[in-house]
């Protein structure tokens, strides 16, 4: 027995010699591929993740979805007609869900890191403000989110808690707060690789403003707004179309816009809706506002292979303005920004008309009360072509345009049903219920 015990010693005495030998003589980067990256820079990481949101929020998961519901566009065809009709199953937002967490969410978690890391509150501060739209949209149209406790699978988590749609709600507004705050700071790593504004803080700091006005506003239903604080934010804002957070396409179909190449690889799944063309008819924003266009006649302005995704608008913003002004009883204010919106959304689309302008401004002149609030927001509903899912969380909370009606039963959907595989491997995945159910930001 101890010659065996001996033999054991011996070779563990062997091997450990062996092994020391071996730290000495080779390498340990021997093995390592120079041309392989082990780390990602910070430039790199941001424009990844403003191209991931961006496609996804133009594409036709959240776009065709959100603009079937707002009856701007029409789901005729396939899956896109069940949306239409408002069946809506959660293996249809996969796709949405894994592309916001996956390609963009998860990536900005790692520039703020970077950022940290670095010294760079700029990077920080848009990374922020990249995150808060990001969960504004997915509160939006799922309520409650994974976020305080996601992000976490190098720790072994991968079911994560979820958050409420009120704890969403306070992180967005704390990360435009922070975002305000990092981006008006000292600076040692400059910015690079942005691909929404070059590199520019001020935009970066006015985009910021305008988000958080926009999220003020809608707790119009839930109450407690303090409409004088949105109104500096908008004063604070973009303040021209040149300042539109958005981002442009390329003028060939392999990086072209996302529903531009939705629509060459699934021709007739989305086309126009007769509601809105019939709402818009006489208006000089018709011969622009369409997606698909009639044999030899010119893609419209949101929907040419180079026609950017955008967020947030001046337009829009001076919409949100007037309603800001409407609802702390400020109506001749909210008049005369109500005009500027207008000219704000003509001179987007590249359209004039001055007879039909005179002729709106006059009636806008004439509007007071509830009048008022509904041409607002009618006005409003027509430039977000641009933007369903803005534009129907507008009706959720004001229930404008007044002449939208259900396409099927008596009810509007509510929200998105989470995805199926989120509700296969995260057992704490909440039950939705159903889609008519009205999420916490929305009820009163």
């Amino acid at each position: 027995m101890k010659i065996k015990i001996y033999k054991i010693l011996g070779m563990l005495l062997v091997f450990s010699m062996f092994t020391l030998s071996c730290e000495e003589w080779i390498d340990p980067e021997l093995n390592e591929d120079p041309n392989s990256l082990t780390d990602v820079t910070i430039s790199s990481l941001l424009p990844n993740s403003q191209l991931a949101l961006f496609f996804v929020m133009g594409d036709a998961d959240m776009k065709g979805y959100t603009g079937a519901w707002s009856q701007h566009l029409e789901g005729s065809d396939r899956q896109f007609q069940a949306v239409q009709n408002y069946n809506i199953t959660p293996t249809d937002l996969d796709n949405l869900w894994s592309n916001m967490y996956e390609n963009n969410l998860e990536g900005l978690q790692l520039i703020k890191e970077k950022a940290e890391e670095n010294s760079s509150p700029h990077y920080a501060g848009v990374a922020k403000v990249l995150e808060a739209v990001s969960l504004e949209m997915l509160t939006n149209y799922f309520g409650a989110l994974a976020y305080s406790d996601a992000f976490k699978g190098e720790e072994g988590n991968f079911q994560p808690e979820y958050d409420s749609q009120e704890e969403i709600y306070s992180t967005i507004q704390t990360l435009l707060n922070e975002a305000i705050s990092d981006l008006e700071s000292a600076n040692e790593v400059p910015l690079e690789g942005d691909m929404v504004y070059e590199n520019n803080i001020d935009q970066w700091i006015k985009v910021a403003h305008s988000l958080r006005a926009r999220v003020h506003m809608h707790f119009t239903i839930r109450g407690g707004v303090d409409f004088d604080n949105v109104i500096a934010d908008i004063n604070s804002g973009v303040s021209s179309n040149a300042d539109d957070f958005q981002l442009p396409f390329q003028d060939d179909l392999a990086r072209a816009n996302p529903m531009v190449q939705f629509l060459d690889e699934r021709e007739g799944y989305i086309t126009d809706n007769n509601f809105f063309q019939n709402f818009i008819e006489g208006d000089p924003r018709s011969e622009e506002l369409y997606y698909v266009p009639d044999e030899g006649e010119e893609p419209g302005f949101w929907y040419k292979e180079d026609s950017p995704v955008a967020l947030l608008e001046y337009a829009e913003m001076l919409y949100l303005k007037a309603e800001a002004h409407y609802r702390n009883d400020e109506p001749t204010e909210a008049q005369g920004t109500l005009k500027d919106a207008i000219d704000a959304s003509l001179t987007k689309l590249g359209v004039e008309d001055q007879t039909w302008q005179d002729s709106v401004e006059t009636a806008i002149d004439g509007y007071t009360g509830e009048a008022l609030l509904k041409e607002i927001m009618e006005q409003k509903y027509i430039h977000m072509f641009s933007n369903p899912p803005v534009a129907y969380c507008d009706f959720r909370r004001t229930e404008y345009p007044e002449a939208l009606t259900p396409v099927e039963g008596s009810e509007f959907p509510e929200r998105f049903p989470y995805p199926q595989d989120e509700i296969n491997y995260n057992k704490n995945t909440p039950d939705h219920g159903s889609i008519f159910n009205t999420l916490w930001i929305f009820e009163e």
